[in-house]
């Protein structure tokens, strides 16, 4: 939430908007609805009626604020390849990397640094629905995680990252709707953190307070807590409980997983085929820049492994 909040707050101090006239995700998804669109491409040209005139106003207002710092140091020809070109931001097909490069000299990248904390807050969200699936918020959780995925699409925009020959879906809310996660299967010999025998054979109990003299162990870690970067003084005396540590593990198998047991141990990108891109553009993009609007549909359900 802090992260959303302080995208927020720069687009509002460095835009002049009044937040409450950009949408949101849940009006966005009540009006196609209520007007009966249902096909991908009539939502999606809906959509973005709705969402690039506002982010061509935020925009333009953020140049307006800033225009006599610019022109201050930046003049002419310079001035056009650091993005100050009106019309560039006044169209919807501007790329938010431009301002930032104006920012840069002029405002200290408020325009970025607004970017920047979207992109983090929607991973965040998705994250604490990942923590959150199986608890009696999981459904507030969805929600709140596609509001702020529709606010990072509308109001910056998404590019499908096209890499080794391929495009890749590693859209947060995309991903987070694949509930796919990894599950390792694994054997190792437990250690004691104290003395280093085997856990199970030396004579240190887990649930047992034992003064340990502080040292640093070869790898430069602390010989009572195990941290690298600690508060414990060498040469002093602490109180502390043994602790596993693990070593010599053997891999036995990963499995892809519905409910994996860390809760964040997901799947981060997946490669979008060519028969699907072909499907969605009707032709085959060939490595050209593609924009991604799925993140202001919307919710199309939850897909899971195969049990």
């Amino acid at each position: 939430m802090r992260s959303y909040a302080e995208s927020c707050r720069l687009i509002s101090e460095n835009a002049g908007a009044d937040l409450s006239r950009i949408p949101t995700w849940a009006e966005t998804t009540n009006d196609l609805a209520w007007r009966g669109i249902h096909a991908t491409q009539p939502q999606q040209r809906h959509l973005l009626g709705i969402w690039e005139p506002v982010g061509s106003r935020l925009r333009l207002a953020a140049w307006r604020r800033s225009e006599g710092a610019a022109f201050a140091v930046a003049r002419g020809h310079q001035a056009h390849l650091l993005g100050l070109d009106r019309s560039r931001y006044a169209n919807p097909a501007f790329k938010p990397q431009t301002l930032d490069a104006f920012a840069a000299v002029t405002t200290g990248l408020p325009w970025l640094a607004a970017e920047r904390f979207a992109r983090q807050a929607l991973v965040r969200a998705v994250e604490a629905f990942n923590f959150l699936e199986h608890s009696p918020v999981h459904d507030m959780a969805h929600h709140h995680a596609h509001e702020i995925a529709a606010f990072v699409g509308g109001i910056f925009g998404c590019e499908v990252p096209f890499e080794g020959g391929e495009y890749w879906d590693t859209c947060p809310i995309s991903l987070m709707h694949r509930r796919w996660g990894l599950s390792v299967g694994f054997s190792a010999v437990r250690f004691c953190s104290l003395c280093g025998e085997d856990l199970d054979e030396c004579p240190h109990m887990i649930d047992t307070l034992y003064e340990v003299l502080v040292a640093r162990a070869s790898d430069g870690t602390c010989t009572a807590c195990g941290q690298p970067v600690c508060d414990h003084m060498v040469g002093e005396f602490v109180h502390v409980r043994p602790h596993a540590v693990i070593r010599e593990a053997m891999l036995h198998e990963v499995s892809l997983v519905r409910n994996p047991r860390d809760p964040l141990a997901r799947i981060n990108r997946m490669d979008i085929t060519p028969e699907v891109l072909r499907q969605s553009l009707g032709t085959d993009p060939a490595g050209r820049p593609l924009a991604c609007y799925g993140c202001l549909h919307p919710c199309s359900g939850f897909s899971f492994p195969i049990d």
